[in-house]
């Protein structure tokens, strides 16, 4: 089976090599450290490591789900795409954007899970918060300190006297 070599999907700056094993149809079968990724060097943190299994899930909600009545006597059902949307319209859709918030939090989300709800939140009106609801005192702190909050240049730490890990699950 074909070995693709990929970009880890998740949003921190290390930027891992992953090689990516699918089948004639292009479905994942595994996800691998890349050896030849000049920084992580075939190593993925415990995230990615599992994100092969999280994707492939039979408990991954693939279908959306509304609930028919009220809800304490309702339970989910599975519903079409198009009922669910519409269900968000009839209930959003008279709502003065000053009235809808537009708070969003994607973890460590690529740049897409992140940054794709704000064309909704634009085209509904929502008033903003001033970034992400966890993030936004991170980028700050980055600003203030590194400048553009690219990250730090992972090549260079070899040569570094002092590392300091902040906020992060090493």
């Amino acid at each position: 089976m074909p070995k693709t070599p990929a970009t880890c999907p998740l949003d921190c700056p290390d930027a891992c090599g992953v090689l990516v094993e699918s089948d004639d149809r292009g479905r994942l079968l595994s996800l691998k450290g890349n050896p030849d990724h000049g920084w992580s060097r075939g190593t993925l943190c415990a995230k990615t490591a599992l994100y092969g299994e999280l994707v492939e899930s039979p408990l991954r909600l693939t279908t959306p789900l509304v609930r028919r009545g009220s809800r304490s006597s309702s339970a989910l059902e599975p519903a079409s795409w198009d009922e669910a949307i519409a269900r968000i319209v009839e209930g959003v859709g008279p709502l003065p954007g000053e009235r809808i918030l537009a708070a969003w939090y994607a973890g460590s989300s690529g740049v897409l899970a992140r940054k794709f709800p704000l064309r909704m939140m634009h085209a509904l009106g929502a008033a903003f918060v001033d970034g992400g609801l966890c993030d936004h005192t991170a980028t700050a702190g980055y600003e203030l300190v590194l400048g553009n909050p690219v990250g730090p240049d992972l090549e260079e730490l070899d040569d570094v006297d002092l590392v300091v890990l902040w906020g992060c699950d090493m």
